[in-house]
Formats: structure tokens, C-alpha cells, sequence
């Protein structure tokens, strides 16, 4: 069993301490000329723990040469709001990429700085389905991030309790498609208690490390159960039938997502080693691989991760695969703008280029 050391312990902070800072953001970027807008996304529930989760709208007509990027990383300009934002990717797009902005996820949108901008709201079909893109773009990618955490000596405690969090807006969703699970509820009740009451528990770190471990067990097993429902929809040609091996996708370096057919590796807990793998079932290998056939940047940087690339031998529910396609290519979209503009961070976050 690994001894864990622990780092970055949650600060005690009053609400009020996201207010100030928020007050901050007004003034620092007031007399900025290329910003439209800046808006927060998420909620900050867990004072201490929550990050300020912020998306800056650029002007169309902004110059191509920005002199300080960094400013927008909010990066030597005030520790204290550096540190609420710094375990987050600060969004950055122009109005049109904005405009599609519920195309990407269902954020909680509050704007702290600048005009009040309109976007379009997805229609009811197209929410649902959303919410089944969502679960397949996140999931896999959250479950590797735990597993990383708890494959090293040292656990960062508040990156840890952001990723839980994150990884319960993924298990709600789930629970409309395969219906009331105790074990994720037990999920969404724990993660809760360890955010809010994190310096009232004695032994909390204990009860974290264990929260972890069960986590990533339980929602490999529902990701599993929902890809059943996930065939079923989309009447699947099952990639098996040609090709019986397993597929790898490298997500990130030396983090694969290995598609197959064998339910043992599927629900197993991954040994540590150098590769950090987690392997779902094959079914989902087609929304994968209708990212990754697309004639864009994004899409062919994915397809050069793959062992093993066919696009012909799967089916998507129409409907399904053009809100995918939207959204790969609104990401794009937002690439080309930050290209134009020279900033390298700031891609819209999407569990395939997290």
C-alpha cells in the first residue's frame, strides 16, 4: 500500500474572499481595449476549495499582437486571485465562438465584467443528447486523472477534491440514462461532505484516498452499464465484428484509452506503472473516432494517436453525430482564433485535449 505524503491542504476562506477577488478582475482588466467580456462558469460552493472558473470574450477586432499574454493567465499580477484560478484553464474565444457556448457543455454562466453577450440555447432533444456527448468526452478523461493522483507518493488535496466534483456533474448525468444508483449517490453525498467540512473531519485525508479508490471503481462500472444503453441508441455495427483487437487512443502522454471488448479489464483497478490506462468498452470507440475523422487540426492531431484507426464500420444516431461534429469544430474555431491572436492557452476545455 502506497504511503501518501499530502500537499496544498484547502485554505479557510469566507465567501466573501470570491467577491473581493471578483472586484479585482473588474479592475485590473477596466481599461483593457481588447476584451469584450469576462464571465465566470461553475459555482465556488466549497469556499477554499472552489476555483473561479473564468471564460474572457475577446473583441472580433482584436490586434493580433497582444504584448502581455500572460495578463490573461492572470500570472504575476495578484497571488491570492492567481491561486483560486490556477489549477483551472482560463477559456479564452472570441463573440462568435461565445455565441455557441452551450454547444460545448451546460455552463452556469455569470458575468463579473463588461457586456452582457446573448447565446444560443440548445433545444430540448439537443440538450439530451449533449448530455450523452458530455458523458463520453469527460468520463474516461476524469477517471485517468484519478487514477494519476492516486498512482503518485503525493496527493494534492484541493486538485483532488476539484477533480471529484467535476467527475460528479459526469455521474448525475449518467444516473438519467441507466436510472437511481446508491453507490453514486454515496459518491455525490462524500465528495459534498469532504468539500464542505474538509477542516472539521479528523483523518479526512484517509476518508479522501478512499473516496478516490471507489470512485474510479464505481464509474468504470456505470461507464460500462451506460455503454449498453449507448449501443442500443445509436444500433451500433459493433467494430468488433471486423476487427477483434484492442484499439488505443492516447489521450494525453503516456494516458491511453484502450477500447475493447473484455468486461474483466474493463472493470479491473489499474496497477501503477510508467502508462496510465483505462480501458471502456468498444461501442464508444465511434465517438471517438467521429472527433478524430474530421478535416480540422484538432481532429487530425487526435487520429495520430491511435494504433489503429476505422471509421467505416460505425454508426451514430444522426442527430448525435452532427451536435458532435458542431462541437469539434466550434473548438477549432476557438484554436484558430487564439493562433490569430498568438496566446498558446486558453482552448476551450474538452476531455479529449484536457
Amino acid at each position: 500500500m502506497i504511503k501518501y505524503k499530502f500537499r496544498d491542504y484547502p485554505k479557510k476562506k469566507p465567501i466573501k474572499f470570491y467577491d473581493n477577488n471578483r472586484k479585482k478582475i473588474k479592475k485590473i482588466f477596466k481599461e483593457d481595449e481588447n476584451i469584450l467580456s469576462i464571465y465566470e462558469y461553475g459555482q465556488t460552493k466549497a469556499p477554499g476549495i472552489s476555483d473561479l472558473d473564468i471564460i474572457i470574450v475577446f473583441k472580433n477586432k482584436t490586434k493580433k499582437k497582444i504584448l502581455n499574454k500572460k495578463k490573461y493567465d492572470f500570472i504575476n499580477i495578484d497571488n491570492e486571485l492567481y491561486d483560486l484560478i490556477k489549477f483551472g484553464n482560463v477559456i479564452k474565444m472570441d463573440s462568435e465562438t461565445f455565441k455557441n457556448i452551450q454547444y460545448f457543455d451546460k455552463f452556469n454562466l455569470s458575468l463579473i465584467y463588461g457586456k452582457k453577450l446573448n447565446y444560443i440555447k440548445p433545444s430540448q432533444i439537443e440538450a439530451k443528447l449533449l448530455v450523452q456527448i458530455s458523458i463520453n468526452d469527460w468520463i474516461p478523461e476524469r477517471i485517468l486523472r484519478l487514477q494519476n493522483i492516486i498512482n503518485n507518493k503525493t496527493v494534492n488535496i484541493s486538485n483532488s477534491l476539484c477533480v471529484l466534483n467535476s467527475l460528479c456533474y459526469s455521474l448525475k448525468s449518467i444516473k438519467k440514462f441507466i436510472g437511481y444508483k446508491k453507490n453514486i449517490n454515496l459518491i455525490l453525498k462524500e465528495t459534498n461532505i469532504l468539500r464542505r467540512d474538509w477542516h472539521k473531519i479528523k483523518n479526512i485525508e484517509v476518508r479522501l484516498i478512499k473516496l478516490i479508490n471507489f470512485s474510479i471503481f464505481i464509474s468504470k462500472k456505470y461507464y460500462h452499464e451506460y455503454s449498453i444503453y449507448f449501443s442500443k441508441f445509436h444500433t451500433h455495427q459493433l467494430l468488433h465484428k471486423k476487427y477483434k483487437e484492442e484499439i488505443k487512443y492516447e489521450i494525453i502522454k503516456n494516458n491511453y484509452i484502450i477500447f475493447t471488448n473484455n468486461i474483466n479489464k474493463i472493470l479491473e483497478i489499474e496497477k501503477k506503472s510508467t502508462k496510465n490506462n483505462i480501458y471502456i468498452s468498444k461501442s464508444f470507440y465511434s465517438h471517438f473516432a467521429e472527433l478524430a475523422n474530421q478535416k480540422n487540426s484538432i481532429s487530425r492531431t487526435m487520429k495520430k494517436k491511435y494504433n489503429y484507426f476505422n471509421y467505416k464500420n460505425t454508426k451514430l444516431n444522426l442527430d448525435y453525430k452532427k451536435l458532435l461534429i458542431k462541437k469539434i469544430n466550434l473548438a477549432e474555431n476557438n484554436k484558430k482564433f487564439l493562433r490569430f491572436v498568438k496566446i498558446s492557452k486558453g482552448l476551450i476545455r474538452y476531455g479529449y485535449n484536457a
